[in-house]
């Protein structure tokens, strides 16, 4: 069983709010906050179906086991593993030393696998025993992230604004622009 917990960010978005209301040609205030909120939830909904980060986010990953292989971090791009903690037997997290493992944050998404001859240790605990805290995202700006992710965010947002309150699956249009960054998840 894994879960995961936001630590922090992102700061910003990938989509400002000037360029949001360039593109779906609003001129006044009065829906500001609206569109503020339409970001928000444009990148909560790509950021689900592309198995990614978009900009700079901590993370925290909470398992009661090991994985028999590598481990996958839910998220890509990964940029670092910044803590690995197992519980011991009363219950205290002990920080797990980065000398047993390899991280590939090349990989889509990243990894983390035992060193030659090491082994993981076993959690004193049979539930959220194992803490993995990790960063994801292209980066700290919304410059980092593909210019084709924020042209599908800016599609959804102006199909979110033009539907108010309608329910709906992803526009096709954006589901083609968002087809080449889409992590695929192994089970």
């Amino acid at each position: 069983m894994s879960g995961l917990v936001r630590l922090s960010g992102p700061d910003t978005e990938p989509v400002s709010l000037e360029e949001a209301k360039l593109h779906l040609r609003v001129d006044g205030d009065q829906d500001d906050g609206l569109i503020a909120a339409l970001i928000v939830s444009a990148r909560e909904i790509a950021e689900k179906h592309l198995n990614r980060a978009l900009v700079r986010q901590q993370w925290r990953m909470v398992r009661d086991q090991w994985p028999a292989g590598a481990l996958r971090f839910p998220f890509a791009p990964l940029i670092a593993v910044d803590a690995v903690r197992v519980a011991d037997a009363a219950g205290d997290f002990q920080i797990l030393a980065p000398d047993i493992f390899i991280v590939n944050s090349h990989a889509e998404p990243g990894l983390m696998v035992l060193k030659s001859g090491a082994l993981w240790p076993r959690p004193g605990q049979k539930i959220a025993g194992i803490e993995i805290d990790f960063t994801a995202g292209y980066g700290d700006s919304w410059n980092d992230v593909p210019a084709a992710i924020r042209q599908g965010l800016l599609q959804r947002i102006a199909h979110f604004y033009e539907t108010r309150g309608a329910e709906g699956d992803i526009p096709g249009n954006v589901l083609h622009i968002w087809q080449p960054f889409k992590v695929m998840r192994l089970a």
